[in-house]
C-alpha cells in the first residue's frame, strides 16, 4: 500500500475498481493463494467478481500508463512485501487462536 500511496483507512472510500487497489490485488494474487472473497472484503471491493474486473482493468492500464508501470516495478522490487508477514499485516488473514 505504501508504494500506491494509500492507507488502510482510505480503501473504504475509494472506487471499488480503483487501479491502485487492483495493483495491490495483483501483488497478493501473484504471491499467495488467498481467496477472492477475502481480498474483496479486505480491500472493500464488493464481490469477488469486482476483484477480477479490477485486475482486467489494471492489465489494460499497465499497457499505456507510465505512472502505473512505475508503481508496479517498485512493488515488484519490494520482496519483503511478499515474504515478511509482519511488514504487511493487511494481507494476511487473521490467525485463529
Amino acid at each position: 500500500m505504501e508504494v500506491c500511496g494509500l492507507t488502510q483507512g482510505e480503501l473504504a472510500s475509494m472506487n471499488k475498481t480503483d487501479w491502485r487497489k487492483a495493483m495491490i490485488v495483483r501483488g497478493i494474487r501473484k504471491h499467495s493463494s488467498v481467496k477472492l472473497d477475502w481480498i474483496a472484503g479486505e480491500l472493500h471491493m464488493g464481490v469477488r467478481s469486482g476483484v477480477t474486473r479490477a485486475e482486467q482493468m489494471l492489465k489494460t492500464r499497465l499497457e499505456d500508463d507510465k505512472q502505473a508501470q512505475s508503481m508496479w516495478r517498485k512493488m515488484e522490487k519490494m520482496r519483503h512485501f511478499y515474504t515478511d508477514p509482519y511488514s504487511c499485516p493487511l494481507f494476511l488473514p487473521p490467525i485463529p487462536l
